[in-house]
């Protein structure tokens, strides 16, 4: 899953830093309606898995999540926030995913970003954002690790691989 030619042989980092945390997860975007502790409760605004035909989840649908813990320029998520949130059910109980789960979404102007976080520092190229995203990121004005990246084509990012994955 390359950034330009989309082979699962030439896999880059990026893209395998995404993909991996979309198999055997649900990816969806999130508005948070209450946290107590860690556990969250959020409005599933959008179920990615209806990219693949999958979705047994309706525009609305409320969930509890625990949420991963906050580690290495990751924070937890507060109600209000919107965020895409990668999940996985376990027993009865869904689970952010442990290492950065999330990516919160908010409005900057006139425009929804992306706040992308890099998995350390943030090379001067944007190394560590995915190819086909690094042309629409710009760098977060107060957080030196991080990017923001217009929402639209960080959808767009995010169906291809769950179409990729299923495929």
């Amino acid at each position: 899953m390359s950034g330009t030619s989309g082979s699962i042989g030439v896999a880059m980092a990026t893209d395998v830093f995404f993909t991996s945390r979309l198999t055997g997860h649900q990816l969806w975007r999130i508005r948070v309606r209450d946290t107590h502790a860690q556990v969250m409760t959020c409005k599933v605004l959008q179920d990615a898995a209806r990219w693949r035909g999958e979705s047994t989840h309706r525009g609305g649908t409320l969930e509890t999540v625990v949420q991963a813990p906050p580690v290495y320029g990751q924070v937890t998520l507060n109600p209000g926030e919107h965020a895409w949130i990668v999940v996985r059910r376990s027993r009865e109980t869904w689970h952010e995913h442990p290492w950065k789960g999330h990516w919160p979404i908010e409005r900057v102007g006139d425009e929804e970003v992306v706040t992308f976080i890099a998995q350390r520092t943030l090379s001067p190229d944007f190394g560590e954002v995915p190819d086909r995203l690094r042309p629409h990121s710009r760098l977060h004005p107060t957080l030196r690790h991080a990017v923001w990246i217009p929402a639209e084509p960080f959808a767009r990012y995010l169906k291809m691989l769950v179409k990729e994955e299923a495929s």
